[in-house]
């Protein structure tokens, strides 16, 4: 029951994250001066789209991440497209290289982490959730390295912590180590966010999140690893 408990926990913790990063995204766009082209909430296969004004909103089918694309954020656009992003923006609005880095770091890398873990803090107050989410880095990379020892122990003791304190604090729990986790993409993003120049530069800056992407990957196939091992042993 406790493995059941931690999964469909984990679940809804990621759905939270998820949902939070795109809403704080689009509410943050408008101090950004950025027009968002692309909300995407959740990752993988296409559920459902819709146009709401100049963005195009989707649902996808797993819970468990999100991202948004920004009018003028490609940096492989060609030079007809960009006048037609110039067209296609609203009064006030800038294409992506044109904004503010720090506006956009604010809005887009910092804004919703903090909104994650705000409603952590909420749940289980500033103390713990900070605490835990200092604790998140070391045990991802732990259970990284060792995905058929340290990670299912650690899957074990998530599960009966979330026995113990219940589905709510266990919720606020999983925010912190999505936060946790999310520290492996902070300098990528970081970079993302701040670069302001040629479209060369720009090109460059994009091949370099993709090492993140890459570690990201690892890290999860090695705890999908750890997790089938956990789940295996009954």
């Amino acid at each position: 029951m406790e493995r059941v408990e931690l999964i469909v926990t984990s679940l809804a913790g990621g759905a939270v994250a998820a949902l939070l990063f795109p809403v704080v995204a689009m509410a943050s766009s408008t101090y950004a001066r950025v027009q968002l082209a692309r909300v995407s909430f959740g990752t993988g296969p296409k559920l459902w789209g819709r146009a709401v004004g100049p963005t195009q909103i989707e649902l996808r089918l797993l819970p468990i991440s999100s991202f948004i694309v920004a009018e003028g954020q490609d940096p492989y656009e060609p030079e007809a497209e960009l006048a037609a992003v110039a067209a296609r923006l609203r009064p006030g609005r800038l294409p992506w290289r044109e904004a503010s880095p720090l506006r956009r770091i604010l809005a887009f890398v910092l804004a919703p982490r903090l909104a994650v873990l705000a409603v952590a803090m909420a749940i289980v107050g500033p103390a713990e959730a900070l605490a835990s989410t200092a604790r998140g880095t070391a045990e991802w990379a732990s259970g990284a390295l060792g995905p058929l020892s340290t990670a299912p122990a650690l899957l074990a003791s998530g599960a009966a912590a979330i026995a113990r304190d219940g589905f709510v604090v266990g919720v606020a729990l999983v925010l912190t180590k999505w936060l946790a986790f999310s520290v492996v993409t902070l300098p990528f993003d970081l970079a993302g966010a701040s670069e302001r120049g040629s479209a060369e530069r720009a090109q460059t800056t994009a091949k370099r999140g993709v090492i993140g992407h890459v570690v990201v990957l690892a890290v999860s196939v090695a705890w999908t690893v750890g997790l089938v091992s956990w789940l295996a042993r009954g």
